[in-house]
């Protein structure tokens, strides 16, 4: 099973800066200088689409030298790299005139620093992307909308075909409700009204139609585990096993930390029965937690009520979360189905680390893991084992013959 992580640009940029210095005779003195320049740079760096600013990424303006140093040589554990929206279509189109053109300049060196570590990139929320409302795109018709996808692909795939490893077509968009735009209609809607009912399938073929590189395409999508949406994952499931250029069912849960890991497992399991019912595969694409509303009340309690405590609670939130992450890992780790589990490389990464309602616990020093220890390491560690385990059996039970027969 491979193993990825999530690289934003400017991480990117700031670690291939790191390599010309460390090829050079400058000191790491000189490097500072320019990483605060390159600091400055992103300040003013904008949506290729409409210009307007890039919010701050994670811990991008106070990283360190020795931070940078140490996620340099942790992200070679990894086989690939999630571009963190670097590629989203509706991010970089950018039109005058009736001519369409994409701005992969962010994506560039993502993908720059991917092939100095002999690294793959997954193209993240490429084409429709649930978390923002498609305005860009609003007034047009499905033959535009289509060509625009086309062309996208067609681009998208001719630049860096031998780089990409997956193509995350659709991310975080089915029965999603919460975002709107200022009319009231849900991001869901508007690709239905523009592509029509059936449009990820619809969208997902056009995809398959405009590849130059024979690339897996990719519907992901959250809540899928989460026992609270049982109807929408039988929904979802049922729609995807259908899809015929679909090849991969992405699973982007945030597990929540005190989710059911038995309820959990069995719809693990359904996907790697309807996976294998319809030559498809699956991944985890966000491997991680997210606090429940019941996890982070009884942190603010004890925060409050027994500040002397709130330690000791943090590590059992923690502990549960690492034994639910082991128990997905070691389950679909042992699955010829789920063929990639990509995570956060550290919590500092985790945007479920930084949600509003964690604020307050942040400002007090309570920052929880909610990547879990070294995820990685763990999965790596058990494939090793399970590797080690089929070569005993094999060696049991007798060496191949010329034709392929066991021979006792």
């Amino acid at each position: 099973m491979n193993t990825g992580t999530f690289i934003n640009y400017q991480l990117a940029e700031a670690l291939l800066l790191l390599h010309s210095y460390q090829k050079s005779n400058k000191s790491l003195a000189e490097f500072e200088v320019e990483l605060t320049k390159l600091k400055e740079k992103w300040k003013k760096d904008t949506m290729p689409s409409t210009g307007s600013p890039i919010p701050d990424l994670y811990i991008m303006q106070s990283i360190t030298i020795d931070q940078l140093i140490q996620i340099d040589s942790k992200i070679d554990e990894y086989d690939s790299f999630s571009t963190e929206n670097a590629a989203n279509m509706q991010s970089i189109i950018k039109t005058n005139d009736g001519d369409v053109k994409f701005d992969f300049s962010y994506l560039d060196s993502i993908v720059q620093l991917a092939r100095e570590k002999g690294k793959k990139v997954i193209i993240d929320s490429a084409v429709v992307f649930g978390d923002h409302f498609p305005e860009i795109f609003d007034s047009l018709s499905k033959d535009e909308m289509t060509y625009i996808i086309q062309k996208y692909i067609s681009e998208l795939t001719t630049k860096y075909g031998d780089d990409i490893e997956r193509i995350d077509v659709l991310n975080s968009v089915f029965e999603r409700k919460d975002i709107k735009d200022k009319s009231g209609i849900t991001v869901e809607d508007f690709w239905k009204r523009k592509i029509g009912d059936n449009y990820g399938e619809e969208i997902i073929n056009i995809c398959k139609s405009s590849l130059r590189k024979n690339i897996p395409l990719c519907w992901n999508e959250f809540y899928i585990t989460n026992k609270s949406y049982a109807d929408k994952k039988d929904r979802f499931l049922s729609i995807v096993g259908k899809i015929d250029n679909l090849d991969i069912i992405g699973i982007q849960d945030t597990f929540q930390d005190s989710a059911d890991s038995e309820y959990t497992i069995d719809v693990l399991r359904e996907i790697k029965q309807l996976c294998l019912s319809s030559d498809k595969k699956a991944t985890i694409t966000e491997f991680g937690c997210r606090l429940s509303g019941n996890t982070i009340n009884e942190l603010y309690a004890t925060l409050n009520n027994n500040p002397l405590q709130i330690n000791d609670h943090k590590l059992m939130v923690e502990q549960r979360i690492n034994r639910l992450m082991e128990t997905i890992a070691n389950y679909t780790s042992q699955s010829q189905s789920f063929i990639s589990v990509e995570g956060r490389v550290s919590k500092e990464f985790d945007f479920n680390a930084y949600l509003p309602e964690l604020r307050e616990l942040r400002e007090k020093g309570i920052k929880i893991n909610t990547v879990g220890n070294n995820w990685n390491k763990l999965l790596r560690s058990i494939n090793f084992e399970n590797e080690k385990s089929q070569n005993s059996i094999e060696k049991n039970d007798g060496r191949l013959g010329e034709n392929g027969i066991h021979q006792k």
